[in-house]
């Protein structure tokens, strides 16, 4: 099953997501933000949080909070309200603690480079790749529950806890599609694993990849009652 590992058979499952993504994305508002400070926050809002939640509430934040500036200058008792909504008022402090550094060393714009972005309170190597993906066009590597649950699949392993910084999970998830790729790409993943690779009961005989995926061969040929639960 080594050929499944190779820089073909990413750049084959690359391909086949590129033309299985435009009929079957998921749309999100700020997929198509262009502002750095609202492509920040959504992606602090999205950490840990159900997309459909945050896709609820984030157009009155931002139109609330429209810069950093203006959430720098609130007290944080009405950041706590503004975020109620989402059930994320303990994320005020740390947001607002975001804005005003970013205000205070950046003179309100967000930096685009990682090394400043990291340095950021809440930002870490997620958010700062799918911030400089979106707004730099960097290719990067991303690790969410997503992308490593699609990756563990297709090289057929089953491994348990923390994974994200494990090499080994870090060397599928490259593997995946060849390497660091572009925001479009990391985007068909995501949503291929929101709706079809899903944690339980994935939808294997509907996944464009299944024939580059161990996991998805086996499931089409002898599909197992549970099995998904261990990936």
């Amino acid at each position: 099953m080594k050929y499944l590992a190779s820089p073909a058979a990413g750049e084959l499952r690359r391909q086949l997501l590129l033309q299985w993504f435009p009929q079957n994305s998921r749309i999100f508002p700020w997929r198509e933000y262009t502002s750095p400070w609202h492509v920040l926050l959504a992606e602090m809002l999205l950490l840990r949080t159900r997309a459909e939640n945050v896709a609820k509430h984030i157009g009155a934040l931002i139109e609330r909070f429209p810069t950093a500036e203006a959430m720098a200058s609130e007290e944080l008792n009405a950041i706590e309200e503004a975020l109620r909504p989402l059930g994320l008022r303990w994320r005020a402090h740390r947001l607002h603690e975001l804005s005003r550094v970013i205000v205070r060393s950046y003179g309100g714009r967000v930096p685009l480079e990682r090394k400043a972005l990291l340095n950021l309170p809440g930002v870490g190597p997620y958010i700062a790749s799918t911030t400089l993906s979106k707004l730099a066009g960097q290719k990067v590597l991303l690790t969410d529950t997503n992308t490593v649950r699609v990756a563990k699949r297709v090289a057929g392993v089953k491994l348990e806890g923390d994974l994200r910084r494990r090499k080994v999970v870090q060397e599928g998830i490259a593997s995946l599609m060849n390497g660091p790729v572009g925001i479009v790409e990391w985007l068909a993943i995501l949503d291929l694993g929101a709706t079809v690779c899903r944690p339980r009961n994935p939808l294997c005989p509907e996944c464009p990849i299944v024939k580059l995926c161990i996991y998805g061969k086996h499931q089409v040929r002898s599909p197992l009652v549970g099995e998904a639960l261990a990936y």
